[in-house]
């Protein structure tokens, strides 16, 4: 794998972030859905059942919340799966023997810190932080 294979490699931390906080806000929009359809109220008759046509809709709703639990169950999933991709480019990171190098690259790629942020906070030169960035 060459060099710039494994900067890709590591650059695929920032889509899967992305990623990740797009299904976060999908997460609440459902869910807030969900907590709309719970708030009903059914009707009985007096011998426990509910009128015909409240009836249908009142289905409909349950319906609809338990389609919702397995959209969110499915989003959830993938979530989990994205998070496994950060946790397998930690591993990698962490397997890179110089301390230093191993905090740059790990600040630049799992923290999405701005480069001259980190040879600003290390006392390294540009110059110098892309050396050692590209080992």
């Amino acid at each position: 794998m060459t060099s710039q294979e494994k900067k890709e490699y590591l650059k695929q931390v920032t889509n899967v972030d992305r990623r990740i906080n797009y299904l976060i806000k999908e997460l609440e929009k459902e869910n807030e859905r969900r907590g709309k359809l719970l708030n009903i109220s059914v009707n009985y008759e007096r011998d426990g059942s509910t009128n015909g046509s409240r009836a249908n809709g009142t289905e409909n709703k349950f319906i609809n919340i338990i389609e919702i639990d397995e959209y969110i169950e499915d989003i959830n999933e993938e979530i989990n799966c994205l998070y496994q991709v950060k946790r397998k480019i930690k591993q990698i990171i962490n397997l890179v023997p110089d301390a230093l190098q191993r905090e740059i690259l790990y600040r630049k790629y799992m923290l999405d810190e701005k480069p001259e942020k980190i040879w600003t906070s290390i006392n390294y030169s540009d110059r110098q932080f892309w050396r050692l960035h590209g080992k």
